[in-house]
């Protein structure tokens, strides 16, 4: 519902306002530049930018990782492919 798409929804707000009224970037760090001030641009900022990337990485490559599971799992039940682990472990690294 509404409320899973709330974190989008406050990025994409912060975004904005950091660059139509500031003139920004549109990273992630900019997004704390009314908080932060002029530290976003320091060694605080970059960790921020840093933590952004492997958030997204790692979310990115669960979707996958689930993504290619339940592809496995309903090719099996259709009997398209075998039910044996060591092949399910394959096909999965496979998709």
């Amino acid at each position: 519902g509404l409320a899973a798409w709330a974190p989008y929804l406050v990025v994409a707000i912060g975004s904005a306002l950091a660059s139509y009224r500031f003139g920004l970037p549109l990273t992630f760090r900019s997004c704390f530049y009314p908080v932060l001030g002029e530290y976003t641009w320091g060694w605080l900022g970059d960790l921020i930018d840093g933590f952004t990337i492997v958030t997204v990485v790692s979310g990115v490559c669960t979707s996958l990782g689930l993504g290619a599971m339940q592809l496995v799992y309903g090719l099996q039940r259709m009997g398209a492919i075998d039910k044996t682990d060591d092949d399910t472990n394959a096909q999965v690294v496979a998709i």
